[in-house]
């Protein structure tokens, strides 16, 4: 019986520190510059976030001679140990392929459900960033190379 005990005691201990270092199975951001070759594009989060929280408000503000164009896909990243590392989304989730255009001097207003990531709320207090893509429509028609990665951090506690 004792022994069965110690079996049980160690899978539960085993399993707790499994638990704990969950953020180091997530892969690597592959994003290592962002913004830096936008001057003049800002994407901002608005207002407080928490574990709990499933939408994020965004402002995106182009102060650019240009129009640019952005869509719905992004991703989340958690910074952990010096690396940020990127949130696998749920294989069901869909986003719609559609651009809308900022024109120069102009600000969006938008959000971002986080659900398909986070169905409970954010599973870690800390530092985090949701990235998207966006482009410069003088660009047009688009190659990968255009596209640029633009980042908003926020921080959850």
């Amino acid at each position: 019986m004792k022994k069965i005990l110690l079996v049980v005691g160690l899978l539960i201990l085993s399993v707790g520190f499994v638990a704990c270092d969950e953020s180091e199975n997530l892969n690597e951001s592959p994003v290592l510059r962002v913004n830096d070759d936008l001057f003049g594009v800002n994407l901002t989060v608005v207002g407080e976030i928490n574990r709990d929280s499933v939408v994020i408000n965004l402002q995106l503000t182009n102060e650019t001679a240009h129009s640019l164009t952005y869509g719905e896909p992004f991703s989340i990243e958690f910074y952990d140990e010096g690396v940020w590392r990127v949130f696998p989304i749920f294989e069901e989730a869909e986003f719609v392929s559609i651009g809308y255009s900022l024109a120069p001097n102009e600000t969006s207003n938008f959000t971002r459900n986080l659900e398909w990531w986070f169905p409970d709320g954010l599973p870690y207090a800390g530092r985090y960033r949701l990235r998207m893509d966006i482009f410069n429509d003088a660009d047009i028609p688009i190659r990968e190379h255009h596209l640029h990665d633009l980042v908003a951090e926020f921080d959850v506690r």
